[in-house]
């Protein structure tokens, strides 16, 4: 690999409206570190940075919104313009805040893999799936690495086959497909051996 391309996101609550409406800061960056003589270097100017409140405009007061407007600070509605009635529960309100700054942070990965594939012709690694990664899906240079597993691409006898992996060895591959993203090739493969059957297992998308 010449490259890692990695992201990270905050969210912290500036307040609750009446109602427990929700205003939450999010906070959203991403990075490709590309390797130069043993060394890592930021690639380009600086890393990809968002900034912004995410409320839901539709159960905000206006004058609220007018503040952060005069403030210059970007505001992103976390309804998507959809109707929201009074009763809306405000764990909901925060889960939908806590996806809106998770999509921002996939958004600014999606920008940097495209951009490195574009322009190019060394391998990245991006820390996580590349299904959604938009046109560096479709790229050979981009592979996903997987390192959390809340689902196991296995049933029955294949998740004993995943667990038993020792360190140097791999699964065939399987294709995933979605909807909505791009279908990948993915395989298991596992690092170094350890207790626990998901220690140091990785699952590669390419």
């Amino acid at each position: 690999f010449a490259a890692f391309l990695d992201g990270i996101q905050s969210t912290r609550v500036l307040q609750y409206l009446p109602g427990g409406v929700p205003l939450i800061f999010g906070t959203v960056a991403a990075v490709v570190r590309e390797r130069r003589e043993r060394e890592l270097h930021t690639w380009g100017r600086a890393p990809e940075l968002s900034t912004r409140v995410y409320l839901p405009r539709a159960l905000t007061p206006a004058a609220q919104r007018a503040g952060f407007d005069a403030a210059g600070i970007p505001v992103h509605d976390t309804l998507d313009g959809d109707e929201a009635s009074e009763t809306q529960h405000p764990q909901l309100l925060l889960a939908l805040a806590r996806t809106a700054v998770q999509r921002e942070r996939e958004r600014l990965e999606t920008l940097l893999a495209e951009r490195w594939c574009a322009t190019r012709s060394d391998p990245l690694y991006v820390d996580g799936g590349i299904s959604g990664a938009g046109l560096a899906a479709r790229s050979a240079l981009a592979v996903g690495v997987v390192k959390s597993h809340r689902t196991l691409y296995a049933a029955g006898e294949g998740v004993g086959l995943v667990t038993r992996l020792r360190a140097g060895e791999r699964t065939t591959a399987f294709e995933i497909r979605s909807p909505r993203r791009t279908a990948v090739a993915s395989w298991y493969l596992r690092l170094r051996n350890g207790t626990d059957p998901m220690f140091g297992l990785v699952r590669l998308e390419v």
